[in-house]
């Protein structure tokens, strides 16, 4: 891998200003994956902590991009191949990776019926593996492992077929022994507990013992204190879902009861809209990830939004005093894309401008002000310049964005396409083979440049 100040130095601070987003205004490389088969596509992508390098799956196999090579090289290729035994389900990256010190280079990964590899993100060779064993001694294969974001020494794993269980690892005692087991649950099928397949893993890095669990079937989010003993049961707060928690008579968010109160700085979050949140997350939350400050943003399957949920906003069922709760602003916020697919779809934040990057089934990514949910424009990607919107279907879907901004000042934005596709029986073409042929994935990657560097450039 190459070092950072090799990507398109830029000299100086680029000004905060209204960001750009036209593909044609944008600086683009891309990487055409072939597909010769359905699961031939990159299926989420993200950049390395020091931006050096992107890391991609695709099917049984991890691929590593330097970042520097994109528009140097002719042809983009993948610098690294890691080979895995099934088909890879999440990685996650190193939190204190540097590409100068080979030792912090490594990064998480689970796949089906395998324990939790760890990979040298040099040679390609597994580290490190930790197994999660269950009750029975049988070997679990987790759906989701993180690190943990702050000081990077401990891993969760979560996501298990038999056990309503969160796994935590030290990173440096690889094997079966297991730092702490969190029970969401007494067994699986007991009442007690959060329930549904954990499906996305999410701390906070302001308050390093908040952990977020979504999960499948039924569609939940909780929030747990991980300081709680481990031996039990953990104590969650239902921010939506299943159990009494979600009860539309005990709405876990403060709802202003004085309607001839006429302070403007009242929020208001009536039955229809908590309704209307509960429904865009019941079909199984994909992805949890939260900012520097209070709010946390959720996707989920089938669901034309993306979530901000307000963390200051949310209060145990015992507080009923709904007096110690005012803000001015927004209690949740909602971002439209196009999603009617169970796939997944990515998006990512930028701390820094404050906006939102969030991936279409349509082959765009639309960006936000995060803050008032205001649209800031979309990048329509290159593959699917060519179709028109009302005709979806022929776009491909973007499954991953990742977001980072260089040492240099430099933002980039990479994005990966490509989805599942079965025709259906009277669109096969015997006599053309390559009509059945699924349209191949990319791997773009967009620089982002803001108004007073192009009036620079003019200049």
């Amino acid at each position: 891998m190459e070092a950072t100040s090799s990507v398109l130095p830029i000299s100086g601070e680029t000004a905060v200003a209204k960001l750009q987003a036209q593909a044609s205004d944008c600086t683009r490389t891309s990487t055409t994956i072939s597909s010769n088969h359905t699961d031939d596509f990159p299926q989420g992508c993200s950049f390395s902590p020091d931006g050096s390098c992107i890391l991609t799956s695709i099917g049984k196999t991890l691929r590593l991009y330097n970042t520097a090579d994109a528009f140097t090289d002719s042809d983009w290729k993948a610098a690294l191949h890691c080979s895995a035994a099934e088909s890879i389900r999440s990685f996650a990256w190193y939190p204190h990776m540097q590409s100068h010190d080979p030792n912090t280079c490594c990064f998480l990964t689970t796949s089906r019926d395998q324990p939790v590899h760890l990979y040298d993100a040099y040679t390609g060779k597994v580290r490190a593996a930790y197994c999660p064993y269950n009750a029975l001694d049988e070997l679990e294969a987790p759906n989701v492992a993180i690190f943990h974001p702050t000081h990077g020494q401990t891993l969760v794993a979560g996501g298990f077929r038999t056990d309503r269980r969160i796994y935590v690892f030290d990173v440096h005692r690889p094997g079966r022994q297991a730092q702490a087991i969190w029970k969401l649950g007494n067994t699986k099928r007991s009442t007690d507990g959060q329930k549904g397949l954990v499906s996305a893993l999410a701390y906070s890095r302001q308050h390093e013992a908040l952990l977020a669990v979504g999960t499948y079937a039924p569609g939940s989010i909780y929030l747990y204190d991980v300081r709680q003993p481990p031996s039990q049961v953990l104590i969650g707060l239902s921010l939506v879902g299943h159990g009494k928690h979600s009860v539309k008579r005990k709405r876990r968010f403060w709802v202003s009861t004085d309607q001839n109160n006429d302070n403007a700085e009242d929020e208001w979050i009536s039955s229809a809209k908590w309704q209307w949140l509960v429904q865009k997350t019941q079909t199984g939350v994909t992805h949890l990830q939260f900012d520097d400050a209070y709010t946390m943003f959720s996707a989920s399957r089938r669901s034309n939004v993306v979530l901000a949920w307000d963390l200051r906003m949310f209060r145990p069922l015992e507080e009923e005093d709904n007096s110690i709760m005012k803000s001015s602003s927004g209690a949740l916020q909602s971002y439209s894309t196009v999603n009617d697919t169970n796939q997944r779809l990515g998006f990512d934040f930028d701390a820094e401008h404050n906006t939102l990057f969030v991936g279409g089934r349509d082959g765009t990514v639309r960006l936000y002000n995060a803050q008032n949910g205001q649209s800031r424009g979309q990048i329509r990607l290159a593959s699917s310049l060519n179709a028109q919107p009302e005709h979806a279907e022929h776009s491909c879907a973007v499954n991953g964005v990742s977001y980072h901004r260089m040492s240099n000042g430099s933002r980039w934005l990479a994005v990966s396409t490509g989805e599942r596709r079965f025709p259906a029986e009277q669109e096969y073409d015997d006599d053309d083979p390559a009509c059945n042929t699924p349209s191949p994935g990319n791997l773009q990657l967009y620089q982002l440049i803001d108004d007073s560097k192009r009036e620079q450039d003019k200049q």
